[in-house]
């Protein structure tokens, strides 16, 4: 295993940093001090990582995971999305991008894969190790070549791929299936709390309602996140608190399903799962934190299609000087979604035209006024939610 400096411009002299245990590698990416790599048995290892030093790799716990669910020999790259909390990866010979949940407190890995991307810019198929770095995604091939592309969320910016090294450039050979970036700073975006992970099954007629029940603290934020297998199935999803008083809901039926809020007490609290619908498998699983992000000032949510409510518009207040930040989520990861900031005067002031499943828009208010986000649909049909944050 090499390391080798890079200042966005100019690579440095490779330098051997370990000699045994690499040659099997099938995919790296670093969260946080933590180094994850797969083998081609198949199996997840963890390695703290600091300054450049990795230390003694242990087994990663996939928590039930088989590989049947997730085929960790034919990796052929991955990286870590810090905002999303996905793990996107390649397979080799496929020419699809993937991805799929992870949760970096408990080192939880979703069940279920999700397609990010069929083959657009790049030949995912021929990838040979992948991450992602300041705007810009850096990718071997079997051809031994390294390249760069300008990536907005896990979308290629079309025209933008450049080779920037290689055996006939400067002689170094990139085809090796393990591509990672760390550096001193470490960011483990981790947060004090718990994680509590349930399974179950039921149909409309059996098992149609189920509880299931967790502690929290006040001032916790809680998250819970509840994935089925049966795309068809209608669920519906409630967070009650300690008194069983619904603090919160997802009754859009489709999967994943997600509530959140804070609490102002402590005590037990639940999750309830109805099935409307259908007969399916689901996971729960619930993250509690300490530190949290506000929930936003201005919630919006709609739906539409290429050929019905393709444009539409919402409007909120913003005061002078305040940073305006909004975030669109869709359930269609393939539906192409653009998005427009304007100002009081119906000015755009940002845009977001390459988002796969959610997007995000972000300026600073000159004048107090009434802005408006505008959602333009172009493919498919979509339910979507708009959040907006406004800060001094």
């Amino acid at each position: 295993l090499n390391s080798l400096s890079y200042n966005g411009n100019t690579l440095g002299t490779p330098t051997q940093v370990s000699s045994t245990l690499w040659s099997n590698a099938r995919g790296g990416m670093v969260v946080g001090a933590e180094f994850y790599h797969a083998d081609s048995n198949g199996t997840m290892w963890m390695s703290p990582i600091l300054n450049g030093v990795i230390g003694t790799r242990s087994q990663a716990e996939m928590r039930g995971l088989t590989s049947n669910e997730w085929q960790l020999s034919g990796l052929s790259g991955m990286f870590f999305d810090h905002t999303l909390s996905r793990v996107y990866y390649t397979k080799q010979n496929d020419g699809r991008l993937f991805y799929r949940y992870f949760t970096p407190d408990g080192a939880f890995f979703g069940e279920k894969e999700y397609i990010a991307e069929t083959q657009g810019d790049i030949a995912w198929g021929s990838v040979s190790g992948m991450d992602v770095i300041d705007g810009f995604m850096y990718f071997a091939r079997t051809d031994g070549n390294l390249y760069r592309s300008a990536i907005n969320g896990a979308a290629i910016v079309s025209g933008t791929t450049e080779v920037i090294s290689g055996p006939a450039i400067d002689g170094n050979n990139w085809n090796n299936r393990l591509l990672a970036f760390s550096s001193d700073t470490i960011d483990p975006r981790t947060t004090s709390g718990e994680e509590f992970r349930f399974s179950s099954s039921g149909s409309d007629t059996t098992g149609r309602w189920q509880v299931f029940n967790f502690d929290v603290n006040a001032g916790e934020q809680v998250t819970a996140e509840v994935n089925w297998t049966d795309p068809n199935a209608d669920v519906r999803v409630f967070l009650r608190n300690e008194n069983n008083v619904q603090v919160d809901k997802d009754t859009n039926g489709g999967s994943p399903a997600t509530v959140s809020t804070v609490a102002q007490t402590s005590g037990q609290w639940s999750i309830a799962v109805q099935i409307r619908s259908g007969s399916t498998d689901y996971d729960v699983v619930v993250n509690t934190s300490s530190e949290f992000k506000p929930g936003p000032d201005f919630n919006f949510e709609s739906s539409g299609s290429a050929t019905d409510g393709s444009w539409q518009v919402f409007k909120f207040d913003v005061t002078a000087g305040q940073q305006v930040d909004a975030e669109v989520v869709w359930d269609d990861p393939m539906a192409e979604v653009r998005l427009f900031l304007r100002d009081e005067n119906n000015q755009q002031v940002d845009q977001n035209r390459f988002g796969i499943g959610s997007g995000t828009l972000s300026a600073i208010a000159a004048n107090s006024g009434r802005w408006s986000v505008a959602v333009r649909i172009v493919t498919n049909t979509v339910n979507y939610d708009i959040s907006v944050y406004t800060a001094e």
